[in-house]
């Protein structure tokens, strides 16, 4: 009995010690692909109609689904590279996600992380010295700015950017809508379900189908039905159009 217990006992901890090296392991691998993105590295991208795009690894970062993928594959047998500084493996997309809108994906990541298409820094480096020079030119235009902050100047373009990247026809915002979901990429999924929103703020459900191309399958039954429980929403006598008699 007591050796069937230390048995089982070293079984639990063996098991224990593997796992921890596997979650030492998986660490020590994001460790690397951080770096790798501070170095300015890439990552080739794969659609499903195999289509390969290199992207910066910065950039690829803000999609949690692309960053949880990227792993360094050491290469000991080449004698240029030493163990750890290996080639980044070729991430797989989505099948949900449109290959035709992958670039706008890339386009979006790259803005927002401050990067080129080679991985290089685009950020803006406010010194003191900088700072105060942008400020006093500012303050002696004829359009100065109390209180100028750049930083928050920056913040508000690439607000105002944003904007403008989801003014799209809605094939492309679904599709943008699609890429966000699936590659988990949030702040692409809050400004395209932002520009949703405000597309059928103010609609009644007829003319929200018609923004959204959505069929009216309900009876007359079924939409009169639905107006006696929920007169609230409904306050005209005839709520929702009546479907067109065959």
């Amino acid at each position: 009995m007591a050796s069937d217990q230390k048995g089982e006992g070293g079984e639990t901890v063996k098991a224990a010690a593997e796992e921890g090296e596997t979650v030492a392991a998986e660490d020590k691998g994001k460790e690397k692909v951080t770096e790798a993105a501070e170095e300015g590295e890439t990552v080739a991208a794969e659609d499903k109609g195999m289509e390969k795009i290199d992207m910066p690894l910065a950039a690829a970062m803000l999609s949690t689904v692309i960053g949880n993928s990227c792993k360094i594959v050491d290469d000991e047998s080449n004698s240029d590279k030493p163990s750890g500084d290996g080639e980044i493996i070729m991430v797989k997309l989505p099948d949900q996600v449109p290959s035709t809108i992958f670039p706008e994906v890339k386009k979006y990541c790259m803005k927002h992380a401050k990067v080129d298409e080679k991985g290089n820094s685009t950020a803006t480096v406010f010194t003191n010295t900088g700072a105060a020079a942008v400020a006093a030119a500012a303050s002696s235009s004829s359009t100065s700015v109390p209180n100028y902050d750049p930083i928050a100047t920056e913040e508000e373009e690439l607000k105002n950017w944003d904007k403008e990247f989801v003014n799209v026809d809605q094939w492309s915002l679904y599709n943008l809508l699609l890429a966000a979901h699936f590659l988990e990429i949030k702040g692409l999924l809050d400004i395209a379900s932002q520009k949703v929103a405000d597309m059928l703020k103010g609609k009644n459900s007829q003319e929200m189908r018609d923004t959204l191309n959505i069929a009216n399958d309900f009876t007359a039954d079924e939409q009169q039905a639905i107006a006696a429980l929920n007169p609230w929403a409904f306050p005209n006598p005839n709520p929702l159009p009546l479907p067109h008699p065959e």
